[in-house]
Order: structure tokens, then C-alpha cells, then sequence
């Protein structure tokens, strides 16, 4: 069974997105970063070099948001990860930091939009989380 991992990346009160690029397969769709986890990889170590290769990121998972089986026989898993690294699209066509009210409304693939949107709705319980475990505080950050 193919595992996939995705990259949650938080700030404040903004979740990061990627535009796959055009001639990638549902190209200009959005997404959260991410990819197959390797032979003797594992999926938390995947999202780490996923978000390092798509986004030039030093990112840490600090937890496990939402496991999805997909229409392909596959599982994809949803990390919740911080970065104090400035994202930049380097495997993809953009990145932008989102409101949750923007997230709820992207244009993404059919099989992320139940993520997208329970994101969206458990936002102000993920971002509390986020300040609460997470290591990095963003009070003072700017978009």
C-alpha cells in the first residue's frame, strides 16, 4: 500500500498551500506539500524532506492531524509542522499563506477538499494546539 504524507505548515493564524505547477498531474489545483514515503523511510521523516525539497523548509511535524484512504488504494497522512524558514516554491508553481476562510474556499483536488475544509472549521482548536506544542511563537510574525 502507497503512503502519501502532506505537510501542514503553520503560522499564527495562516496555513501555507502549494500550486502544483501546470503540467503536473491536477496542475494549478492547490495542496498541502508533500509526497510517497520511501523504502525505510518513515512518514514523519517523509514530511521533513517533502517540505525541505518543495519548499526549502527545515520543518518539524509536531503532530498528526488527519489520515485519509484514498480512491487510489493508498493512505494519506496529514502532519501539523512549523518552520521558521520562509517557504518558497521550488517543486511547485506558488505557495501562499491562507485564512482558514480562504482555505475553505480553494480550488484543490476532490480527495483533499474534506481536509481543506475540517481544517478550516477546526482552526481555532489547531492554531491554540499549534501555540500550545508547537515551539515556534508567532505573536510578532508578519504574512
Amino acid at each position: 500500500m502507497r503512503v502519501v504524507t502532506a505537510g501542514i505548515l503553520v503560522r499564527g493564524d495562516h496555513f501555507l498551500i502549494a500550486q502544483r505547477c501546470d503540467d503536473d498531474e491536477c496542475g494549478g489545483l492547490w495542496e498541502f506539500p508533500g509526497g510517497s514515503v520511501e523504502p525505510d523511510e518513515t512518514p514523519d521523516r517523509c514530511v521533513i524532506r517533502e517540505l525541505r525539497e518543495e519548499l526549502g523548509v527545515a520543518a518539524r511535524p509536531v503532530a498528526l492531524y488527519d489520515v485519509i484512504e484514498t480512491d487510489w488504494g493508498g493512505i494519506l497522512l496529514f502532519y501539523l509542522c512549523e518552520t521558521r524558514d520562509e517557504p518558497r516554491p521550488l517543486d511547485c508553481q506558488a505557495v501562499r499563506w491562507v485564512t482558514p476562510d480562504e482555505l475553505a474556499r480553494t480550488d484543490t483536488h476532490i480527495s483533499d477538499r474534506p481536509v481543506f475544509r475540517r481544517l478550516a472549521d477546526d482552526a481555532p482548536h489547531v492554531f491554540a494546539f499549534m501555540e500550545r506544542k508547537g515551539g515556534i511563537r508567532w505573536a510578532d510574525s508578519s504574512m
